[in-house]
């Protein structure tokens, strides 16, 4: 019955309507976006362009650059299109429900239009994505499973995005919580707290103040960024940084709540459907290492809270890693099967 458990076929079919929709927008319809939907893909040929200025840009910046002045637009369009028909299709296959089947459409929409139709640097973060998926998946024991990505997130973080390597931590420190009785968890907060206020203020300065220094140069050099969120104090101190970090958590993921627009309202139902499945994740255990995977998406929101500088940036980087929540939407589209079946049949 299809509205309890559609076929495998017509999940397939499902699947290679969307991958077939992708890449005429990928190859024919792509010019037809709006100018700020490209901004990455723009930033990266200039830097492509420009030697001196690849050289004083971040390092991912400067090695999706480099790629993109050695090869030849056409490879890079079909390396764009082969990591989007992959997570498209593994996305959508996974489905098993027509209510999932429905979902789709609000979660990849934009996760494509922002990730998936140009040369950015999601295109190396996404098959990272699968990377840690596939050693979730394989593991024998959540003891290696946790060494194998805390490995590869310090590989990535060393040598392409380094604020993957604070993600580690955020992980690592969440684990250290869930492992540890109250008292216990109550001193490591503490902890923490102490920790944050010797920080000196230069290092709050460049982990923070980057997104007023990035929203500045946008806005200076192009239209403005309708999103952009500015620091309310200045990052000089653990309490000021607190205070930015709380009020920009809450515009990044109740954006609704500052402004009214059809974006605002398709970026709060995203943050709904992920906040639902991460949560539904972290509830269940299956006693594998996949129960790291949507602790793993909640430390990407966590950090990137403290240096996004529009919520257009904040969609792009926390989609890029949507393939974590797989297993929780397999797991909850079995149970809402399961619970449907018992209701026609009971």
């Amino acid at each position: 019955m299809l509205a309890l458990r559609p076929r495998r076929g017509i999940i397939d079919v499902y699947a290679i309507v969307w991958v077939v929709v992708y890449l005429l927008l990928m190859f024919a319809l792509k010019d037809f976006l709006p100018e700020k939907y490209m901004r990455d893909s723009m930033t990266i040929q200039m830097l492509a362009d420009n030697a001196q200025a690849k050289q004083d840009a971040t390092t991912a910046y400067s090695i999706a650059g480099t790629v993109a002045a050695v090869f030849p637009l056409w490879f890079l369009n079909i390396l764009v299109a082969a990591v989007g028909s992959v997570t498209i299709w593994t996305v959508v296959t996974s489905l098993r429900s027509l209510r999932g089947m429905l979902l789709a459409v609000p979660v990849l929409g934009p996760a494509i239009i922002l990730n998936l139709v140009q040369f950015g640097k999601e295109t190396f973060t996404i098959p990272f994505a699968f990377l840690v998926l596939w050693i979730a998946k394989k593991s024998s024991s959540k003891t290696k499973a946790f060494l194998a990505i805390a490995a590869a997130y310090a590989f990535y973080g060393a040598f392409f995005r380094e604020y993957y390597a604070i993600i580690l931590m955020a992980f690592a420190g969440i684990l250290l919580l869930r492992r540890s009785p109250a008292p216990l968890r109550i001193v490591y907060v503490l902890l923490a707290i102490a920790a944050l206020c010797v920080v000196p203020a230069h290092v709050l300065d460049q982990l923070q103040g980057s997104r007023d220094v990035v929203n500045r140069i946008y806005n200076a050099v192009s239209n403005a960024v309708r999103t952009s969120i500015y620091n309310p104090f200045p990052p000089d101190n653990a309490w000021h940084f607190a205070l930015n970090y709380i009020y920009v958590l809450a515009r990044l993921n109740l954006p609704l709540l500052f402004d009214h627009t059809p974006n605002e309202f398709v970026l709060t139902l995203n943050l709904v459907i992920y906040g639902a499945l991460v949560f539904m994740g972290i509830r269940r255990s299956s006693g594998t290492a996949m129960d790291f995977l949507p602790w793993l998406f909640l430390s990407h929101l966590l950090v990137l809270a403290i240096f996004e500088p529009d919520s257009g940036s904040y969609f792009r980087h926390f989609s890029s890693v949507l393939v974590y929540l797989i297993p929780t939407l397999r797991l909850v589209e079995q149970r809402y099967a399961a619970r449907t079946l018992r209701e026609t049949t009971g």
